[in-house]
């Protein structure tokens, strides 16, 4: 099993399942009003107990566009956010700071991406003064997002902060692969502890990659890491 998996549904009762696979990270969703998918704090805290990491995903119907609906985005995962324990600049003390994986699920074309770009900019205004911000995208979406500068990079500014759907037919996904200018990769789903799960890679497949995901709640001793500007 790959180290991090994605899944809709609460892990709470199959942690030790999960990590005896060999799972050190969990995606999950964060403060999707009315929505199962949403992880809770006892599930953040559960993951916490286990020595086991989360990483954060906003989708509201997979489809941002526009500027009114990337701030309320961006408003609701900054809350999500903090309820679940994630470090943020305003953590004191904070080593560094979580990431949002903010998603484009779909296979957007050139008609829409200024749209998208304009959500993006609104999200990150929002939440990105506080927590770094990735998507969740096709190759040709991350490419417009980078040339606008609307994702963060990992801390040593070498990698966009971009999760790679597993749909392979997406516009630009194939070619954005081989360019290395991403940080997770989806895989095709599957099962694990009777969970709907996908498996994801992180670029080198290494523990040590930065990937945003976080051990939630837990004490912070590292210096403040002041936060970027937002553009």
């Amino acid at each position: 099993m790959d180290l991090i998996i994605d899944t809709p549904d609460d892990t709470s009762g199959r942690l030790t399942q999960i990590k005896a696979a060999g799972v050190r990270t969990i995606l999950r969703y964060v403060n999707i009003s009315h929505s199962w998918k949403t992880v809770s704090v006892s599930e953040a805290k559960a993951i916490s107990n286990a020595g086991m990491r989360l990483g954060l995903i906003f989708e509201t119907d997979g489809k941002p566009y526009g500027t009114s609906e990337g701030q309320r985005d961006g408003h609701a995962a900054y809350l999500g956010a903090k309820q679940v324990g994630a470090p943020g600049s305003d953590t004191p003390n904070c080593p560094g700071r979580a990431v949002l994986y903010y998603c484009v699920d779909y296979d957007p074309g050139p008609s829409e991406i200024g749209g998208i770009i304009a959500a993006f900019t609104a999200f990150r205004r929002e939440c990105g003064p506080y927590y770094r911000v990735g998507a969740y995208c096709s190759g040709y979406c991350a490419e417009k997002l980078v040339d606008a500068k609307r994702v963060d990079y990992t801390d040593d500014g070498k990698l966009p902060l971009i999760w790679i759907t597993q749909s392979l037919g997406f516009r630009g996904t194939r070619n954005y692969l081989k360019s290395g200018m991403w940080v997770i990769f989806q895989k095709m789903p599957t099962h694990l502890a009777g969970l709907d799960i996908d498996p994801d890679t992180s670029i080198h497949a290494s523990a040590n990659d930065d990937i945003g995901d976080f051990v939630p709640f837990q004490p912070i001793v590292d210096p403040v890491k002041p936060a970027p500007e937002v553009a």
